[in-house]
């Protein structure tokens, strides 16, 4: 879940949630965009997405793990050849 504190209030939302900020600035985008939390600005509005999953997270580590392999496996039968 995903809580967001304002004027004293707390609102959990699920993770499927988007937050759109209307009449936003290129200073407000500038502090609420960081590496854990996915903010696009299009000169009007911010756009905020909720965080991945726990589940999400674990299937992205494993597929890349998987990709890993894949790709030093043929990377080195490509360089016998």
């Amino acid at each position: 879940m995903l809580k967001l504190f304002h004027a004293g209030h707390e609102i959990e939302l699920s993770p499927d949630s988007m937050i759109i900020v209307k009449r936003a600035s290129e200073q407000d985008y500038e502090t609420l965009a960081n590496e854990d939390l996915k903010v696009e600005f299009d000169g009007e509005c911010l756009y905020i997405h909720s965080p991945a999953s726990k589940m999400h997270e674990n299937v992205v580590f494993n597929l890349l793990a998987i990709f890993k392999t894949f790709l030093a496996q043929n990377s080195w039968s490509r360089m016998e050849s």
